[in-house]
């Protein structure tokens, strides 16, 4: 994956991540904000992209996130995740959530 293809998009409580050919979409139970914290980083020795996403109301709690399949619930309608032109379903562990703020 090129760093440079990289996007990602915060508004309200959806986050939107494009990496070709990866699309992902997550809807929080609570805001978050692109204010100037959010941040990206991706370690090209293992593959892993980490994203850190700020609150919009710092130290509210957000409920199951370890839940991938309710932060997607609401995404059902948004483009899959695709590889080499075949829909998959992502692996759970490789989501991991760090709160910031």
């Amino acid at each position: 994956m090129k760093v440079s293809s990289f996007d990602f998009s915060i508004n309200g409580d959806a986050f939107k991540f494009y990496g070709k050919p990866y699309f992902l979409r997550l809807v929080f139970p609570g805001e978050v904000v692109e204010d100037g914290r959010e941040s990206a980083s991706y370690n090209v020795e293992n593959g892993d992209l980490t994203v850190r996403i700020p609150k919009k109301t710092t130290g509210e709690t957000f409920e199951d996130l370890g839940m991938l399949t309710l932060l997607k619930a609401k995404s059902q309608k948004s483009a899959p995740f695709f590889f080499d032109g075949e829909p998959k379903t992502p692996h759970a562990s490789a989501l991991v959530m760090e709160p910031v703020g």
